[in-house]
Parts: structure tokens; C-alpha cells; sequence
């Protein structure tokens, strides 16, 4: 099994096509997918995979699997919401 990986920095348009893809598919975004639909939430991660992936031809960003553009995803959603915090309460006080 051989693997051609480019870049493992994510390009700002592969970004940009996360966003959108997350935009119009609102509750996958928001992890509103219960068990039963484990199958179609499997799928729409290998949609948004070879979306991506494509991508990464022509902009020189990174190329992963549908597992690693999932935690990905949850990671920057996990970071985000620390700087809002952050932004929110600069001095560390709720």
C-alpha cells in the first residue's frame, strides 16, 4: 500500500472549504448525528475528505484521511472556543 502525502499544513482554502461544507450541513457540524446515523455521518466525512484532498492539488495543502480531517475539525473547534474564552475573559475571571 503506497501513500503520496504532501504537506501536512492545512491550506487557508482548504479551510475555507471545511467551512463552507460545515455551513451547509449544519447539524453534522454541530454533531446533532445520533448512533443510527453513523453510516451517513461516515460518509459525509469521506465527501468532505476527497473535497479537501482535491483541493490540496492545487494549493499544496495536506492531504489526510477522513479520521484525521474529523479530529481536525474538533480540534480547531476545541481551540476556538478557548480563544473566545480567552477574548472574553483576558484575565482568566468568569
Amino acid at each position: 500500500m503506497s501513500t503520496v502525502l504532501t504537506r501536512s499544513r492545512v491550506s487557508a482554502e482548504q479551510l475555507e472549504q471545511l467551512l463552507t461544507f460545515m455551513e451547509e450541513h449544519r447539524d453534522f457540524a454541530a454533531g446533532k448525528q445520533s448512533i443510527y446515523s453513523r453510516f451517513s455521518s461516515s460518509k459525509l466525512w469521506r465527501l468532505l475528505a476527497e473535497r479537501l484532498n482535491a483541493a490540496a492539488a492545487e494549493t499544496g495543502g495536506a492531504r489526510k484521511s477522513p479520521d484525521k480531517w474529523c479530529r481536525l475539525r474538533y480540534e480547531t473547534r476545541k481551540d476556538s472556543s478557548y480563544n473566545v474564552m480567552l477574548k472574553r475573559y483576558p484575565d482568566g475571571k468568569s
